[in-house]
């Protein structure tokens, strides 16, 4: 990818396995516009700029007023205005950003000028149930609207702006490698500099709970996350590069989208 504008955005819910998408890439160079880490607590998460939390909170406050039983205009671009304000600040000197709530945010980098391409970071949702439930105590009902907000959303930005899709277990799973060819056509990162870096920072974790999920919603958008992963995008849903996955070699610039959103051969 060329141009200054360009922005890398890992999005995806909490608990995913970002912060540690996130070190394999500041290993790399990845600027996340933060301090250089030597380590970083897995469990707790990191390379989160305040920054983009800030920008979260204004946006947060600013449809709090219009969603009011009597809408607040003004003090919602007021608000509006100030989460612009702080998240142009945050990003003009990085190229990579990372939250868990970047998903919200990512309309915004466009309307700023910026060339987002989003990174798609999901687990198994099993694994994030059990983490969400065993650290926050969340509810199932929670944790499976969270799920499916985040990522139905992230898939839609996935084809308008390009990117790609990365499996938390795929990461952690050293016989994969498609993930890091993936995320090298989108980056310009050396796949074998990510693998490397991935090597050094991963550390052997006991198979996750399994737990039976009853949700067919959540079903369904692992497996259409399950199928995307591995594949480079570029804009407007168009795969780039040669991947090769499971049952496809997917040739450069497939469309994979008609102008409706549907799937075509």
């Amino acid at each position: 990818m060329k141009g200054n504008n360009v922005r890398y955005l890992i999005v995806g819910t909490g608990r995913s396995g970002s912060s540690l998408l996130a070190a394999i890439l500041a290993d790399c160079g990845a600027d996340f516009g933060l301090p250089q880490r030597t380590e970083w607590d897995r469990v707790k998460g990191a390379f989160e700029h305040s920054g983009l939390h800030k920008a979260y909170a204004w946006q947060t406050r600013a449809n709090k007023l219009s969603n009011a039983i009597i809408p607040d205009y003004f003090g919602r671009n007021y608000f509006n205005k100030k989460c612009e304000r702080v998240l142009a600040e945050t990003i003009r000197c990085t190229r990579y950003a990372k939250s868990s709530k970047l998903v919200w945010l990512v309309y915004r980098f466009k309307a700023l000028g910026y060339t987002p391409k989003v990174i798609i970071q999901y687990r198994r949702f099993e694994g994030y149930a059990a983490s969400r439930y065993l650290k926050f105590g969340w509810s199932m009902s929670k944790t499976i609207q969270e799920y499916t907000d985040v990522y139905e959303t992230a898939l839609l930005q996935l084809h308008l702006f390009g990117g790609c899709v990365v499996s938390y277990e795929d990461v952690n799973d050293m016989q994969q490698e498609k993930w890091a060819s993936a995320l090298s056509l989108i980056t310009g990162i050396n796949k074998e500099k990510l693998l490397t870096a991935r090597t050094k920072i991963v550390n052997p974790k006991s198979t996750e709970i399994e737990i039976p999920t009853i949700d067919q919603r959540v079903n369904r958008l692992h497996s259409e996350l399950e199928k995307l992963k591995g594949v480079a995008f570029g804009d407007s849903g168009i795969r780039v590069g040669h991947i090769e996955t499971k049952d496809h070699l997917y040739a450069e610039e497939s469309p994979i989208l008609s102008a409706h959103g549907r799937r075509v051969s």
